[in-house]
């Protein structure tokens, strides 16, 4: 009797090892990181983007990326980051199966959908919540998958519901190299600086061509202060387009910078709003905001190579 019952204990027990282990087998599968499959970056047409009460397309046409109905220029740059994350998201842990996702920033009010397409065909469907405050990683959820995963990096700063944090913010291009003349108007002043020809043994060599840079007065500019004057008109950005139209009365400019190489580039600058600039560009059909040192510096540049001392500089 004895023997029988040490037996049935040593069954019980071996069964609720049995039991054990496989339980521990099982969650150990269900934590396993998914391996998720590949989309080739060529496949991605489109891509969506809601939240925060908003919805728009981001659509590839002719190798540029267009945003919504008006066809802004997207940024290329963070058009590159959303395809390079959705085309093979990077998953780091496995957070929860719990499907509380509301503690996560997962929930319909406050998640940020976004789906990579091929034309009307739904490739992949992502679901980005909270800034998981562990190494620059963002929880999120992979299409039907109720588990909540790390992704790395901070996938709402790629993925903003905002169409203004994604166009391109670039308002004037041209070809330094070919640029014949560059002038700056404004305050009273009206400065012109044309590329001259020169004659043998003067000026500045390109590419075997000798020519200088003067004024319309006859003032000499070294070439590297122009170019110098170039590379800061060039990589002018906006930080924020203008939707209003109607309430900025962009009718007084204040300043006019002008490139030309084969054709003219004119930036209009507007008085300031606050602490920043309103301007227009030839090259972009939407008005926008300047940073106030971005002009500031091109006015000081040109006011270098005219000897403006301090007493004739006009008040910022």
């Amino acid at each position: 009797m004895k023997m029988k019952k040490e037996y049935l204990i040593l069954i019980l027990v071996i069964a609720a090892l049995a039991i054990y282990i496989s339980l521990r087998k099982e969650s150990r599968i269900q934590y396993e990181i998914p391996e998720v499959s590949e989309i080739a970056s060529e496949e991605i047409s489109g891509i969506l983007i809601s939240g925060d009460g908003k919805e728009f397309k981001i659509k590839k046409e002719n190798d540029k990326w267009l945003i919504g109905s008006e066809n802004y220029p997207a940024d290329s740059y963070k058009i590159g980051q959303m395809v390079d994350f959705l085309k093979r998201p990077l998953l780091m842990t496995v957070v929860s199966d719990s499907e509380d996702y509301l503690r996560y920033g997962l929930d319909e009010k406050k998640r940020i959908m976004v789906k990579a397409i091929s034309g009307e065909k739904e490739l992949r469907i992502v679901d980005i919540g909270n800034p998981a405050g562990v190494q620059n990683y963002t929880f999120i959820r992979i299409g039907d998958d109720p588990v909540v995963y790390h992704a790395r990096e901070d996938l709402r700063d790629i993925f903003v519901p905002d169409v203004d944090e994604i166009r391109d913010k670039k308002v004037i291009a041209f070809n330094r190299d070919d640029v014949e003349s560059v002038s700056f108007k404004g305050d009273g002043k009206d400065w012109v600086f044309t590329r001259k020809a020169q004659p043998q043994g003067e000026g500045n060599d390109k590419n075997g061509e000798l020519f200088q840079w003067e004024s319309e007065d006859g003032i000499k500019a070294e070439h590297a202060k122009m170019i110098s004057i170039l590379d800061e008109i060039a990589s002018i950005k906006c930080f924020k387009y203008i939707y209003d139209e109607a309430s900025e009365e962009l009718d007084s400019p204040l300043y006019v910078v002008r490139v030309r190489d084969k054709t003219d580039h004119i930036l209009t600058v507007y008085p300031k709003k606050e602490d920043d600039y309103r301007a227009q560009s030839s090259d972009n059909p939407s008005p926008f905001y300047l940073y106030a040192w971005r002009i500031d510096n091109i006015r000081e540049k040109f006011e270098d190579i005219i000897g403006v001392n301090n007493e004739e500089k006009p008040d910022a």
